[in-house]
């Protein structure tokens, strides 16, 4: 026996299956851009460690072209 379904609980169940994709592609975009973030973090720490390293052997470098005494 088939059982009716009445015109609200479809329109019930359409508007659930709706809100249920909206929040799927509402979830989306916030995890990219959550991604961009970590990345341009990771970045920056890379960039920052290769000044850092540059900047130490600029400062230890002997301006006549040798390496200080004792190193």
């Amino acid at each position: 026996m088939d059982k009716e379904v009445s015109l609200p609980t479809m329109i019930g169940a359409a508007v659930e299956a709706a809100r249920g994709r909206a929040q799927e592609m509402g979830a989306s975009p916030v995890k990219k851009a959550e991604g961009a973030a970590s990345n341009a973090k990771r970045g920056t720490g890379k960039a920052w460690t290769l000044v850092r390293s540059k900047t130490r052997a600029v400062a230890f470098r002997s301006p006549h072209g040798r390496p200080p005494a004792g190193s």
